[in-house]
């Protein structure tokens, strides 16, 4: 089984800065108000993934606006061989 420990996101759609640690593998529910930031969550996950993430968005798009350019996002994975730290990010 895979399933991600711990996700971290650094100028991100519209986080400035946020992390989420998820204590064992199963279900996962985000909830909030339309525009809180669920989708772009899934969509932070998804760049692991082969292609260009769940919406297919262009690298400038994915950078907090009210931020610099840069952004991250990491985690660390838990497999069946151990935790993997993953990451990928944009740095002009």
């Amino acid at each position: 089984m895979v399933w991600f420990k711990r996700l971290q996101l650094n100028n991100f759609r519209n986080y400035g800065e946020a992390s989420i640690d998820i204590e064992a593998p199963g279900f996962v529910v985000l909830h909030g108000a339309n525009g809180a930031g669920k989708t772009n969550i899934l969509e932070a996950i998804s760049l692991f993934s082969p292609g260009r993430g769940l919406r297919g968005s262009r690298v400038q798009e994915i950078q907090n606006h009210k931020k610099s350019s840069e952004w991250a996002v990491s985690g660390y994975v838990e497999t069946d061989y151990g935790t993997i730290r993953l990451g990928t990010g944009f740095d002009q």
